[in-house]
C-alpha cells in the first residue's frame, strides 16, 4: 500500500475552519496547505460555506493570512445547521463527514489530510489515503477504540500529532506505534527578515527608542479570564514591578482586550496593540528586547500544545522567556535557546526579565541560537517529513 502511494502527488485537505478568520487552526491549516504546495504536491483545500464569508467577503484569504495562492481553496455547502454554527459542527453533524470524505473520492487518486476524526474515518472506510493530524488527546474509550482500529487500515497512512507527549497518549489508546509521527507546529521563515534590526523595527512601528520592551504576541485569555494559563495575569504583575520596562501585547480578542485594560489602569507601561494581521506579526516581535511565553498548567491544553508563537519568537532571533512546562521543553533548551521559568510564578518572571536586561550577551546569544534551532520547524520541513513517513516506509526520518 505504501509504495503504491509514492506516486501520489494530490492532497486533498477536509478543514472545518472559518476561513477568514483568526482563530490559530485556520491559520496553522492555511500554512500547512502553503508548504504542502511548496514541496510540490497538488492541493486544494476543502471547507465548509458559511454566513461569516459575508461578512468577510472584502478580504482575499491569502491577503488576510499572507499566504501564496499556489493551492485552490474550495467551499462546500452542506445541506446541514453547520452553517450557523461553530466550525466543529463541519465535521461532527451527521453525514457531513461521509460527504467530505466523498469529495477527495471525486478528486482522486487524492491524499485525504484531515483534522476531523470522522472525515479520516470515512475517508479511510472508502479506501481513500488518509492522514489524520490532531492536536487533542484521542477521544472516549469507545471513540478510540475505534480510532485504533481504523488506524490499522492498509488506508489510515498516518495519525500525526503536535508532541511527543501527544504521542504517548495515542500510543496507550491502542494506535500502533509505527502510524505516528510527531511533527510540532512551525513557522514560515520567509516572513522573518534577520537583517532587521531593532531599531529599525521600532522606528516603523512608533515604538519608544529609550526604554526595554518586553512584549506577548497571541491571544490574552483562553477561556473568559487572565487565570487560565496563558500567562497574562503573570506579565501585567511583573509590569507592576517593573516601571521602567515597557510591556507589549500583540493581539487578542476584543472582549479579552477590554478586559486587560481593566487589569492595567493602574500600569502605565503596558500597551495593548490588538490584532494584527500574522504576516506583519514578524515586525514587533522583532521591536522586542524579550519575547514572553509564561504559560501555566492551568492551560486545559498545557500537557500536549505546541504553541504557535514558540516558533514565531524562535524565527525573530530575540531572547525568549518560556514556562518549563514538559512540551515547551521537547524544542526549547534553558541556557541554550531560552530562559526557562517556573510555571506560574511571577517572581521567576521578573527576575529572568531583570536577568537577561542585564546581560545582553546572554540574551543576543539565546536568540541567535533559537533562531537557527528553528530551520528545521519551517512549514516546508514539517510538511516533508509527514508526507515522506505517511507515503514510504512509516519511518520518520
Amino acid at each position: 500500500m505504501k509504495q503504491a502511494e509514492l506516486v501520489i502527488r494530490k492532497i486533498i485537505y477536509i478543514a472545518g475552519s472559518t476561513i477568514p478568520s483568526r482563530t490559530a487552526n485556520s491559520l496553522q491549516v492555511m500554512l500547512m496547505c502553503q508548504a504542502m504546495a511548496r514541496i510540490e504536491f497538488q492541493v486544494e483545500l476543502i471547507v465548509p460555506l458559511k454566513l461569516q464569508h459575508w461578512a468577510s467577503r472584502r478580504f482575499t484569504p491569502w491577503d488576510y493570512y499572507g499566504v501564496e495562492p499556489i493551492f485552490k481553496l474550495s467551499r462546500f455547502p452542506y445541506p446541514s445547521p453547520h452553517l450557523f454554527l461553530p466550525y466543529n459542527y463541519f465535521t461532527y453533524y451527521g453525514g457531513a463527514d461521509w460527504l467530505a470524505a466523498r469529495q477527495v473520492k471525486q478528486r482522486g487518486p487524492a491524499v485525504c489530510y484531515t483534522r476531523s476524526l470522522r472525515v479520516a474515518w470515512s475517508a479511510a472506510g472508502q479506501t481513500i489515503p488518509t492522514i489524520y493530524e490532531s492536536h487533542y488527546p484521542p477521544p472516549t474509550r469507545l471513540k478510540a477504540g475505534r480510532l485504533a482500529a481504523a488506524a490499522r487500515h492498509q488506508h489510515f497512512l498516518a495519525v500525526v500529532t503536535i508532541s511527543q507527549a501527544l504521542a504517548n497518549m495515542f500510543m496507550e489508546s491502542g494506535v500502533p506505534p509505527e502510524k505516528i509521527v510527531v511533527a510540532h507546529d512551525g513557522v514560515d521563515l520567509s516572513r522573518y527578515n534577520p537583517h532587521l534590526t531593532q531599531a529599525e523595527a521600532r522606528q516603523q512601528l512608533g515604538l519608544p527608542t529609550d526604554c526595554p520592551i518586553a512584549m506577548y504576541a497571541g491571544h490574552l485569555f483562553w477561556g473568559d479570564g487572565p487565570d487560565d494559563g496563558k500567562g497574562t495575569r503573570h506579565i501585567i504583575e511583573a509590569a507592576e514591578l517593573l516601571p521602567e520596562v515597557e510591556f507589549i501585547f500583540v493581539g487578542g480578542w476584543e472582549r479579552h482586550i477590554k478586559q486587560t485594560q481593566q487589569l492595567i489602569r493602574q500600569c502605565p507601561n503596558v500597551r495593548l496593540i490588538g490584532f494584527v494581521p500574522n504576516q506583519h506579526v514578524p515586525i514587533y516581535l522583532a521591536a522586542a528586547d524579550l519575547l514572553l511565553m509564561p504559560y501555566t498548567p492551568r492551560l486545559p491544553i498545557a500537557g500536549y500544545f505546541s504553541p504557535l508563537k514558540m516558533f514565531e519568537y524562535m524565527a525573530a532571533g530575540r531572547p525568549i522567556i518560556a514556562s518549563a512546562l514538559p512540551t515547551i521543553q521537547e524544542v526549547l533548551r534553558h541556557g541554550r535557546n531560552a530562559s526557562l521559568i517556573e510555571p506560574g510564578c511571577t517572581q521567576a518572571l521578573v527576575a529572568e526579565i531583570q536577568h537577561l536586561l542585564a546581560c545582553p550577551d546572554l540574551a543576543g546569544r539565546l536568540g541567535t541560537q533559537a533562531r537557527q534551532d528553528v530551520r528545521p520547524y519551517a512549514w516546508e520541513e514539517r510538511a516533508r517529513r509527514i508526507m515522506n513517513f505517511a507515503l514510504s516506509t512509516g519511518e520518520p526520518e
